[in-house]
């Protein structure tokens, strides 16, 4: 029986190191074994008609390591006998624990007293060969060794898989034993990016941070590693072109090499080397032998060539690529950089229409994705882009975990149902996100007995004096690029939702009848544009006190005072072109005005080269990162304020101050009326230059806007369209 076993075994483990036929002969001889319990090693010997070394090798495994599965065994803690046995029979029960370290010392000591004893040797080398450390083996021949590191492989891989199956279900002590095991196989660039990505879940960021350091290490050219210890706030190894190509070189000079190389120089935002590594590589694959590794570089390639071309602006010939490449095996994944490119072009209706034949035959005609919410919007097709969100992995693993009695698509908010009953609401995204959805708060407070909403902490004070009638739960909510203290999430259990839910969210949901996502209630209270203006909303009040002492500080001289802010303070390729750099602000340079610092985390370099060419006044007792109270009591004594779709200007905008968002891409101008006013805030004004992603001529509109429309004194005037804003579509 336990032959039988063996040979069970054996089959499973080095079913690719052999022709079928030959895999054919070992299943017959394996059921023969079974059915007339004969001897299995007369048996394949017999039938197994390969090569005498290969059976040799097959029994001389199956004989020294022992290649049994056995149930794992509990470690014993009660001291260790003296005796070589009890040392063999510890040494056994602690590698079946998975305590591979102390599994080796005592196996080490069997051996070292008794080198010639077979169970000595047998148990020490299957912790060696679980450890990755086939060199050590003693007397293991080369083809042994080639077929072990395959084991290896495989054991190391099912180890991966499992950590991140328990990391899903947020069990991160366990998944990241799993990846430590895995580890002790061999190093692995996919056990190190797991790896730091549960250390920084753990909050633990002295660990997490030297796991991304060696997985750069490995791979310098790993975006992963560099992505993270962004997160972590740590200060990044310098990029250039050359360094990639060093990197390459090092690698081997692949196809594969080089894509990994045009991946880590976009990541850097180094677009014109992106174009070159992609070429380079493209030139290296024509000469690679043919089948489908190849085929999936050389698409990626082009790929990257495409995203490079889309962030220079160039989106025509970016286009004509992705078309190019949209037939054969590749086809569904050219769909959304075409549709991204006509979204640009100003043609979302193109765009979406293309998107949706992709879907036709799939499991949902309209699934979730930004892109498609962006081209709804464009369309004005804002409740149907606004339903997208009950799609979302979020709003469904909410439905999940609280156990919803309906599905988020047929949630309806206005209903009925919901008037006597409690309700549980979660703001998602960042301060920016919650100031601008504030705005629906009444509304859904009128919705149901009584309604609990989750805010941003810094904001806590300032919802509850301006919602008296709703109760706010302070909920950090965490992001993906910026590294916090998870400890507040200890009760959960879907990953999905680390961002957005705590442990105090659990608690509180006990006791509501609803629970849901503030993004899935708008498309039922914001369907269309019309219902932006229906309710009438006041502006968020700041507190009379910080009030009455930025007043004092602002109002000294004639001229308008101005807040000024040019990015956020999270930056990356994809979020980069939606914001400025103090380069861009150089118009505003012929506005007579005070121009106040309204940018968290401006570099002193920043605020010099500001100084260079304007009046800036530094708010010096205001943190303009936490002090959410003190920025809205700034913010409600300037005159205007100018910022890209970030927080300062969004809260601007909130307490009602003059505001002048930056739009430097067609996704966000959706937002704006045919006034020019913002659809969320009414006296905010949406900006662009001519062509839309040049953000030096947006400038210029903002300051030529300015120049004409200046402020009166206990009178703001709301700023007007500019003539060359609608040619710039």
């Amino acid at each position: 029986m336990i032959e039988a076993q063996v040979l069970t075994n054996l089959k499973t483990l080095y079913r690719r190191s052999f022709p079928e036929n030959t895999r054919q002969q070992i299943r017959n001889t394996i059921k023969f074994v079974r059915g007339t319990r004969a001897n299995p090693k007369a048996q394949i010997n017999r039938r197994v008609t390969t090569s005498f070394p290969m059976k040799k090798m097959l029994w001389r495994l199956a004989k020294r390591y022992s290649l049994i599965k056995r149930p794992p065994t509990q470690p014993i803690n009660k001291p260790i006998k003296n005796s070589i046995p009890e040392v063999i029979r510890l040494a056994g029960e602690l590698h079946a624990a998975g305590r591979l370290e102390e599994a080796l010392l005592l196996s080490t000591e069997a051996v070292h007293r008794s080198p010639k004893s077979g169970s000595a040797l047998r148990v020490h080398a299957r912790i060696l060969i679980d450890m990755g450390r086939l060199n050590e083996v003693p007397g293991l021949s080369r083809a042994e060794a080639k077929a072990l590191v395959k084991i290896a492989a495989n054991a190391k891989m099912t180890l991966i898989a499992e950590a991140k199956e328990l990391a899903a279900a947020w069990r991160l002590g366990d998944a990241l034993a799993k990846v430590n095991a895995s580890l002790s196989i061999a190093p692995s660039q996919a056990a190190y990016r797991l790896r730091a990505t549960i250390l920084a879940q753990m909050g633990d960021k002295v660990r997490a941070v030297e796991a991304n350091r060696e997985l750069l290490a490995l791979n310098p050219l790993d975006i992963a590693g560099y992505r993270q210890l962004r997160a972590l706030g740590e200060e990044l190894p310098p990029v250039s072109m050359e360094i990639a190509l060093e990197a390459v070189n090092c690698m081997g000079g692949t196809s594969t090499a080089y894509l990994r190389a045009a991946e880590c120089l976009y990541f850097f935002g180094i677009f014109d080397a992106v174009l070159q590594v992609c070429e380079m590589g493209l030139a290296v694959a024509e000469a690679e032998k043919e089948g489908e590794r190849r085929a999936k570089t050389l698409y990626n390639l082009l790929l990257h060539k495409g995203y490079a071309l889309e962030a220079m602006h160039r989106h025509e010939q970016a286009l004509s690529l992705y078309q190019a490449m949209s037939s054969g095996t590749f086809e569904e994944r050219s769909v959304v950089p075409i549709a991204r490119c006509l979204l640009e072009l100003g043609q979302p209706e193109k765009g979406e229409a293309i998107l949706r034949r992709a879907y036709v035959g799939g499991p949902d005609p309209q699934p979730f994705s930004p892109l498609t919410m962006d081209l709804l919007q464009a369309k004005g097709d804002i409740r149907e882009a606004y339903a997208l969100y009950r799609k979302r992995p979020i709003s469904l693993a909410l439905a999940k975990t609280f156990k919803a009695e309906k599905h988020p698509l047929d949630l309806y908010i206005l209903s009925e149902e919901y008037r006597n009953k409690k309700a549980l609401i979660l703001a998602e995204g960042g301060p920016a996100d919650e100031l601008r959805m504030c705005s629906v708060y009444g509304e859904l407070a009128s919705c149901f007995d009584h309604l609990t909403i989750t805010c941003e902490p810094r904001l806590q004070s300032i919802m509850e004096r301006n919602f008296p009638d709703i109760t706010f739960l302070p909920t950090a909510r965490h992001r993906r690029e910026i590294v916090k203290d998870m400890s507040d999430r200890s009760t959960l259990t879907d990953a999905r939702l680390f961002q957005l839910v705590s442990d105090q969210v659990i608690i509180a949901a006990k006791d509501a009848n609803l629970v849901c996502s503030l993004l899935d209630t708008l498309a039922d209270l914001r369907p269309d544009r019309e219902a932006f203006r229906r309710t009438k909303r006041a502006p968020l009040k700041p507190d009379p006190a910080l009030k009455k002492h930025w007043k004092a500080r602002t109002k000294v001289g004639g001229r308008p005072s101005v807040g000024l802010s040019w990015r956020s303070m999270l930056q990356s390729v994809a979020r980069d072109r939606h914001y400025l750099t103090v380069n861009d602000l150089a118009p505003l340079a012929d506005v007579d005005a005070d121009f106040w610092l309204f940018q968290p985390g401006a570099t002193q370099e920043e605020i010099e080269h500001l100084r260079s060419f304007l009046t800036l006044h530094i708010p010096e007792d205001l943190d303009l990162v936490n002090d959410m109270e003190g920025q809205l009591a700034l913010a409600a004594n300037l005159d205007y304020v100018i910022s890209p779709f970030a927080t300062a200007g969004e809260l601007a905008g909130a307490v009602g101050t003059p505001t002048f968002l930056v739009s430097t891409s067609i996704s966000t101008t959706w937002r704006r009326n045919p006034d020019g006013s913002d659809i969320w805030h009414a006296k905010t004004q949406i900006v662009w230059g001519n062509p839309i992603h040049d953000r030096v001529s947006a400038m210029q509109v903002v300051a030529d806007q300015l120049k004409v429309t200046p402020a009166s004194r206990g009178k703001k005037r709301i700023p007007t369209s500019h003539p060359a804003q609608e040619a710039a579509i």
